[in-house]
């Protein structure tokens, strides 16, 4: 068990570390980023850091909506 969540947790802070490398190279101070309402935490934070603008789609059921999103877009 503890060799499983060891791995789990490697994945999960190479994960984020991606997404920031994504946020800092694709987005410009005052860039517009759609995120749903309850996604992953470090998108809203990443997308801050450079200075883009987070704005949050609805989730219909918990579930992602891409209507919502296009409607935010």
């Amino acid at each position: 068990m503890k060799k499983e969540f060891q791995i789990i947790s490697e994945l999960i802070q190479k994960n984020k570390r991606v997404i920031q490398m994504l946020c800092q190279l694709f987005l410009k101070p005052g860039d517009q980023v759609v995120v749903p309402e309850y996604s992953f935490l470090m998108y809203r934070i990443y997308s801050s850091i450079v200075g883009a603008k987070v704005v949050f789609s609805k989730e219909k059921e918990f579930k992602i909506s891409v209507d919502e999103i296009i409607k935010k877009s």
